[in-house]
C-alpha cells in the first residue's frame, strides 16, 4: 500500500473511479441480522461509479442507462456493507501534509476550514471486494469531538470524518492561499470532471465514520442499537456498522475500529421516499452559538413581519465566512442565502401560533406528521438521550415532504442514549415529564403536540397514542435478550456497556411501567 501520496497528476485522475471487483458474495443480508437497504429502498437510479478494465470514455457512455439488475447489485452490495459482522475494511492513504491540515485547520473551534475537504485515497474492503477511489474528500466533523489527531508525522488521537467521493476540489474555498495546493485545474479535462461529479461508493455520494468506543468510552454499540430501534418503528434512520479503518500516512499507520454510518442527505432521501418524494427540503438541526434548536421565532423569524431573519438561525451553513445557522438547509441550498426557507419559516410560525394563539388541530396536522412524531418521541423517551431534540432542542432533522408538504423528524447522533447519560435522569424519567437539560421551556413541537397545556385544542388523543406507542415500542426496544443477541454479533456481549445497557433497560421499563 503506497503511503506517498500527493496531488495526483491529471493522467492518474482518469482512473479516479476504477474499482477492483471480485466475483461478489451470494449471501444476502441475514433478516437477524437488520432488514436489508434494498428492502426499504426506492429504484435508485444514481449511477454506479465503479468501472472495471473499462476507458473513460466507456464507463461514461455506460452510466447512461444502468440495467435494473445494477440497481439490484448495488443495493445488495451496499446492505452487505451494513450488515452486522460484514467485516468491511477501510483503507484511507494520504500525504502528511493532508493530514496535518484536517489535524491543524479543523481539530479546534477555528472552524473557518470546517467545510474544506482535502484529498486522500480510499479502499473499501468487502467480501472479496475492493473499491478504490482516488482524491476522495475527507475533512473533520462533529462539534466537541473535534481534536488534533495527527502532529509531527504520527497519528496520535482519534477524530470523526466524513468522506465524499464525488468532491471536485475546485470551489471558490481553493482559491484561500492555504487550500490552494489542494485545488484540481479540471479545465482540459471536463469528462474527468463530470465522471468525478458521478461517483458514488454504492450508490453513497458520503460516508461518516466515527470513532468507538467513544464518550468516555461508553459507547461501542449504543448508536448502532438506537438507529435499528427507529427503523424498526418506521422511522427512517441511517444504517450504520462497526467497521475496520486504517489510516497510512507517509512514515506512520494507524487501525481502529470505526462506526461507519449512512448520511442523511439527497441520497438518504431517494432510497428512503423514491426520486419524486426526495425533492423536498431537508434542515439539519443543532444547538450552536447561534442558539437552540427550540422552533421558536427567537433569532430565525421576524416578530413583526412573520418572514426569515437574514442570515439568522434559518440559513445555508457557510463556516469559511462564520455562518453556522441552527437551522441548516441541505437541499434545494444551491442559490446559498437566496434559497427558498419558507417551508422551514412557516413550520416555526405556524408552531407557534398553535401553541399560543388558538389555531387548530386541523393546523397542526396540515404542517406535520403527528402519527410519525409521536412514534419517533416514544422511541426517543425509550432509548433515553439526552442531548436529543427533546431535553436539549439538539440533534434532528427536519424534512418537509413534497407531496403534502409536511414536515417529519429524523433522528441522528445518537451516541448518547441506553445509559450513557450524564445527567442521571433519563432511566427513570416519566414519559410525559417536562424536564429540559437546561430548565427552559420545552421545545414549540412538543408544546403543540402532546406536552403543552396552552392550545385551543385538546392534547388527550396525542398523549393517548404516544403513550401507545411508549407501551409497544417498549417491548422491542428494552428486551435485553436482544440486546444481548446483537452485542453478541460484535463479541461484546459481555462488555462493560452492554451491563450498562441491561441495568438501564430494566429501570426504564419500570419508569414508564
Amino acid at each position: 500500500m503506497s503511503k506517498n501520496l500527493l496531488i495526483l497528476p491529471i493522467a492518474l485522475l482518469l482512473a479516479s473511479c476504477q474499482t477492483t471487483i471480485l466475483p461478489p458474495s451470494s449471501s444476502s443480508l441475514d433478516s437477524s441480522k437488520e432488514p436489508s437497504i434494498s428492502s426499504i429502498a426506492a429504484t435508485d437510479t444514481t449511477r454506479d461509479s465503479s468501472v472495471t478494465e473499462s476507458s473513460l470514455e466507456e464507463a461514461l457512455s455506460s452510466s447512461q442507462n444502468q440495467p435494473a439488475s445494477s440497481n439490484i447489485q448495488k443495493e445488495q452490495d451496499l446492505s452487505r456493507f451494513f450488515e452486522y459482522g460484514s467485516n468491511a475494511h477501510i483503507d484511507i492513504e494520504g500525504a502528511d501534509k493532508v493530514f496535518e491540515f484536517i489535524s491543524e485547520r479543523q481539530g479546534d473551534s477555528d472552524r473557518k476550514y470546517a467545510d474544506a475537504y482535502l484529498p486522500v485515497n480510499v479502499i473499501i474492503t468487502l467480501d472479496q471486494t475492493e473499491y478504490r477511489f482516488e482524491e476522495v474528500g475527507m475533512r473533520m466533523k462533529g462539534n466537541t469531538s473535534r481534536r488534533r489527531f495527527f502532529q509531527n508525522g504520527d497519528f496520535v488521537d482519534r477524530a470523526h470524518f466524513k468522506l465524499n467521493f464525488k468532491y471536485t476540489f475546485d470551489s471558490a474555498l481553493f482559491d484561500d492561499p492555504l487550500l490552494f495546493p489542494f485545488k484540481h485545474d479540471w479545465s482540459a479535462d471536463a469528462a474527468g470532471r463530470k465522471q468525478r461529479k458521478d461517483r458514488s461508493f454504492l450508490g453513497l455520494d458520503k460516508l461518516d465514520i466515527k470513532y468507538v468506543a467513544r464518550n468516555m468510552d461508553g459507547c461501542y454499540l449504543r448508536e448502532l442499537y438506537a438507529y435499528q430501534a427507529f427503523r424498526e418503528a418506521d422511522i427512517p434512520a441511517p444504517y450504520a456498522n462497526i467497521v475496520k479503518v486504517k489510516f497510512s500516512g507517509e512514515s506512520s499507520v494507524y487501525e481502529a475500529d470505526y462506526e461507519a454510518i449512512e448520511p442523511i442527505d439527497k441520497g438518504f432521501l431517494k432510497r428512503r421516499f423514491g426520486k419524486d418524494e426526495a425533492k423536498g427540503d431537508l434542515y439539519k438541526c443543532v444547538y450552536n452559538a447561534m442558539g437552540k434548536a427550540d422552533l421558536t421565532r427567537d433569532g430565525a423569524v421576524d416578530r413583526s413581519t412573520g418572514l426569515r431573519v437574514a442570515h439568522g438561525k434559518i440559513g445555508v451553513e457557510e463556516n469559511y465566512f462564520g455562518y453556522a445557522p441552527v437551522y441548516q438547509l441541505k437541499t434545494n441550498d444551491d442559490l446559498g442565502e437566496e434559497s427558498d426557507f419558507s417551508a422551514m419559516t412557516n413550520f416555526i410560525v405556524t408552531l407557534r401560533d398553535c401553541v399560543y394563539e388558538g389555531e387548530s388541530i386541523e393546523t397542526l396536522n396540515g404542517i406535520l406528521d403527528v402519527d410519525e412524531f409521536l412514534r419517533m418521541s416514544a422511541v426517543s423517551y425509550l432509548l433515553g438521550n439526552f442531548d436529543d431534540q427533546r431535553y436539549n432542542y439538539n440533534n434532528y432533522y427536519l424534512y418537509f415532504r413534497p407531496s403534502d408538504h409536511k414536515a417529519i423528524i429524523l433522528p441522528y447522533d445518537w451516541d448518547w442514549c441506553l445509559g450513557l447519560d450524564v445527567t442521571g435522569r433519563l432511566s427513570n424519567i416519566a414519559p410525559l415529564d417536562r424536564w429540559t437539560l437546561d430548565g427552559g421551556s420545552l421545545s414549540n413541537l412538543y408544546l403543540a403536540t402532546f406536552l403543552g397545556d396552552t392550545t385551543s385544542y385538546a392534547q388527550d388523543d396525542m398523549k393517548t397514542k404516544y403513550m401507545d406507542y411508549v407501551s409497544t415500542e417498549g417491548e422491542k426496544i428494552l428486551n435485553f435478550e436482544k440486546y444481548e443477541a446483537f452485542a453478541s454479533i460484535f463479541g461484546q456481549n459481555e462488555s462493560e456497556e452492554t451491563y450498562s445497557v441491561a441495568n438501564y433497560m430494566a429501570e426504564k421499563s419500570r419508569a414508564y411501567a
